[in-house]
């Protein structure tokens, strides 16, 4: 095993996936790709006719997921693991899958997510929907709360 493609979304799981990420490269020594799939921009109608405060606040959150990616690849790079890091745009189970057929992952790890029964009957969920369409193993990580 060569690559790890870690799908973060900055919930209260991502400190659990990374840490679960760092054993598993060290152990393999692998390197990891780190990917987060942005919000889309909920007032793009087209062509800027959103005002211009709302595509403000909309890049300013693009910039601080991109900020944050960007740390945790200096984290990884202190336990000497080669990291890197892509903000992506698009539905997340296509994006997911997308990147970890481009780098070639050997595995997927991503987070159990904790929406409830309507949000899953609409819209899925992105670990059930990367599990049943990855070509490669696919470790799900389940939020351990504290007692």
């Amino acid at each position: 095993m060569k690559t790890i493609l870690l799908a973060i979304d900055f919930s209260d799981l991502a400190a659990q996936m990374i840490d679960n990420a760092q054993e598993m490269a060290l152990a393999l020594k692998a390197n990891i790709w780190i990917v987060h799939v942005a919000d889309p921009n909920p007032f793009f109608l087209e062509q800027n006719i959103e005002p211009p405060v709302l595509r403000e606040q909309h890049e300013m959150e693009m910039s601080r997921e991109q900020q944050e990616l960007n740390a945790m690849v200096l984290y990884f790079g202190k336990y000497g693991i080669e990291a890197h890091a892509a903000l992506l745009f698009g539905i997340p189970v296509a994006s997911i899958l997308e990147k970890a057929n481009e780098i070639k992952a050997d595995l997927i790890i991503i987070g159990k997510e904790n929406h409830g029964f309507f949000y899953k009957a609409l819209l899925g969920s992105t670990s059930e929907g990367v599990i049943k369409k990855a070509k490669c193993p696919v470790l799900v990580v389940p939020l351990h709360e504290e007692d």
